[in-house]
């Protein structure tokens, strides 16, 4: 009877420490977090629209046509599929003389809806001042 009792103690704890490691799997590709205010402003390029498999649109940022790519100078941002956004990503991928500013708002710790959604918390408008 003790030994029944011990292979099912063994049982229930090693059944218990799988679950804990595939939940914390789970966990870190749902979980996700802003830790600050971003604010960036140049010519998109390297826009996507309608991406697979979310149908989200993806595009980059950098300072100017000239400016070096590297992963540090061109952060890449992400619009959820029907982002009242998207026209004015759109308009200035195409046009490089429009340059945008985008906010990104900080958000706290949470699960998100699925993997491959993008959050809700960049704003894309047109910089008036083209100049700069």
């Amino acid at each position: 009877m003790k030994n029944e009792v011990k292979a099912a103690v063994t049982i229930l704890i090693f059944i218990t420490v799988i679950g804990a490691i595939i939940w914390g799997v789970w966990a870190l590709f749902h979980l996700s977090w802003q830790a600050s205010k971003e604010v960036v402003s140049g010519i998109v390029y390297d826009a996507h629209f309608d991406d697979w498999p979310a149908h989200n649109t993806t595009f980059k940022i950098r300072a100017a046509a000239e400016m070096a790519v590297t992963e540090d100078t061109s952060p890449t941002y992400c619009l959820p599929s029907g982002s009242q956004y998207e026209s004015v990503v759109r308009e200035a991928a195409e046009n490089k003389d429009i340059k945008v500013i985008v906010r990104v708002k900080q958000m706290p710790p949470h699960f998100r809806e699925g993997v491959f959604k993008c959050e809700d918390n960049v704003e894309v408008t047109k910089r008036e001042d083209k100049n700069e």
